[in-house]
């Protein structure tokens, strides 16, 4: 305190802070300047009725304290996942909005087809193929399509080690870990703070370039390997991000209809390349939870010189719609949070009196 009896700003701010700690959420209303950390709290006010997790997805018979648990190598996961409500197989009924994926997947792209020479030497290329890793990167050097912007990544083969334990649907699993994702960087969302706002949304823990709001993710194997454990991981993978996505919708206040899928995974193993779709949907008893669910959507042999050409064309597409879907909900998200900063720093305004007031010595640049 200073000579004449007024409060410095640091004890201004110490007051504030001892009110705070001492009423949990009510911010002491003597003296509120316009600050950083004085928006920060009338932020988080207003966001204390989102829960980072659906009570939908956590109302399981799992112990949530249990430290415990299992890969998707493992016997007992598909049984653990059914019982997380996480349908792996597959066999899920189609989306709402199948019709419209479908057609997407399948418009033409404007630029030439793969001539029947270079079909014929990726089969040799994947005939010579020993494991997975050669299978990775000949299906990346001849079919994905390549990255072209800093703000959208891929990554391959690491743990959602951003994803918390205990939501629901990965009740007593470890961490999904696709071969295969890509979204927008967590940096391109700055100055929201994408990781402290929305549970699930940044896949891999204090990672500036993190992956972020993936909509598209898949698995690999090697040239002779069935997919049906490549599906079962596919399908773990989606419900990890359709989780976030809904996360990502419902702090927006407009989450997906149930039954309605924009996430897209993907199994191949070089000679056979298959697409699902992944959505939140009612359980079958009718209880208001949601459970997650995996529909094959497309199949293509691509042995088959059409087939290669048509499921080539299919992926590059999902491509461009996950990326689209991931920039575009991360602009959104950008934009509600810049309105929020605003009518926050008008209530703040008011509670000096609504005429507002230069920036004093000390007070945060810029507000």
């Amino acid at each position: 305190m200073d000579e004449q009896g007024t409060l410095s700003q640091e004890e201004e701010e110490e007051e504030e802070e001892q009110a705070d700690g001492k009423s949990g959420r009510k911010l002491a209303t003597k003296r509120l300047r316009l600050t950083r950390k004085n928006l920060a709290r009338f932020d988080k006010m207003g966001n204390d009725h989102l829960d980072s997790t659906d009570s939908a997805d956590v109302d399981r018979d799992m112990s949530l304290g249990s430290t415990k648990t299992l890969s998707a190598s493992s016997s007992a996961f598909f049984l653990q996942a059914r019982k997380n409500g996480v349908h792996i197989d597959g066999e899920s009924p189609a989306p709402a909005n199948h019709g419209a994926r479908r057609k997407r997947a399948a418009r033409s792209r404007g630029t030439p087809s793969p001539t029947a020479s270079e079909h014929g030497r990726f089969v040799k290329k994947i005939r010579k193929a020993g494991n997975e890793a050669t299978v990775t990167v000949q299906f990346c050097q001849d079919v994905l399509k390549s990255a072209s912007s800093e703000d959208y990544a891929a990554s391959f083969n690491r743990a959602f080690t951003g994803l918390p334990q205990n939501l629901g649907f990965n009740d007593g699993l470890s961490a999904p870990q696709p071969d295969f994702v890509a979204g927008t960087v967590m940096e391109s969302y700055l100055p929201f703070a994408v990781d402290e706002y929305l549970s699930g949304a940044v896949l891999y823990k204090e990672d500036p370039y993190s992956v972020t709001l993936a909509h598209l993710a898949g698995e690999w194997k090697g040239p002779n390997i069935d997919l049906d454990k490549a599906t079962r991981q596919g399908g773990y993978d989606g419900a990890a991000l359709v989780y976030a996505r809904h996360q990502a919708l419902s702090y927006l206040g407009k989450p997906d209809p149930p039954s309605h899928a924009e996430v897209t995974t993907f199994t191949a193993n070089g000679k056979a390349l298959e697409f699902y779709s992944h959505y939140r949907a009612q359980t079958e008893d009718g209880a208001g939870a949601l459970d997650y669910h995996q529909h094959r959507e497309a199949s293509y042999d691509l042995r088959e010189f059409d087939q290669y050409k048509a499921g080539r064309r299919h992926f590059r597409n999902v491509q461009d719609d996950a990326e689209d879907e991931s920039r575009a909900l991360r602009d959104q998200l950008k934009e509600h949070w810049r309105q929020q900063q605003q009518r926050l720093r008008r209530r703040l305004v008011g509670r000096r009196g609504g005429n507002g007031w230069p920036a004093q010595q000390g007070d945060e640049a810029g507000w």
